[in-house]
């Protein structure tokens, strides 16, 4: 099946009943057990979204590269949303080589503890992070002669090269970038 990223949007206060939920069972929730809450409940609570589920990490690589090939930004600028990616990615590759990111359950911005992440599969923006990075993405999108090609590095299964991979980054990163759940938001990630 692959590694494929999962996102969630939701609002900081609306994970409580979740969270208490949980620790009926766990003291502690691991990340999964939390995804897998967030999933059940964003269906019927408009707090809690599920922005994207299911696809698989190309998109970053193409993403990255393309804005590296044709900078419209300062380089601190694209140093953050590299290092926002690192963070999302958890060390999987993504066709382009990214630096490596310390994280860790402590950096976790959640309003609760979780258990374990040993599979190393959750990474969360806070609310700066996030409207930096929906921000970061929209404009890059809205440069209309930008052009979203395969990363130059190893990739797997993944849409055709050329205009489809385009749209399909172009669809994908949209997602990521759209945001409908009230101030502020807690933006969670699952990769695996």
């Amino acid at each position: 099946m692959g590694v494929r990223i999962t996102a969630l949007e939701f609002e900081l206060d609306s994970i409580g009943t979740i969270v208490r939920e949980l620790r009926m069972s766990s003291s502690k929730p691991t990340g999964m057990e939390l995804l897998r809450a967030l999933r059940k409940v964003a269906v019927d609570d408009d707090r809690i979204r599920l922005v994207s589920h299911g696809h698989r990490r190309w998109w970053i690589g193409s993403f990255i590269a393309s804005c590296r090939r044709e900078p419209s930004f300062g380089a601190a600028v694209l140093s953050e949303m590299e290092r926002l990616f690192s963070r999302i990615l958890r060390d999987h590759d993504c066709g382009v080589r990214l630096a490596s990111v310390p994280y860790s359950l402590k950096d976790v911005v959640l309003p609760c503890a979780l258990g374990d992440d040993a599979d190393r599969r959750l990474a969360t923006l806070d609310g700066a992070e996030r409207t930096f990075f929906a921000e970061f993405i929209v404009a890059r999108l809205s440069e209309e002669w930008r052009v979203f090609a395969c990363p130059d590095g190893a990739v797997g299964i993944a849409p055709d090269a050329g205009p489809e991979w385009d749209q399909w980054t172009r669809d994908v990163a949209s997602e990521f970038a759209t945001s409908t759940v009230a101030q502020p938001a807690g933006f969670a990630t699952f990769i695996g």
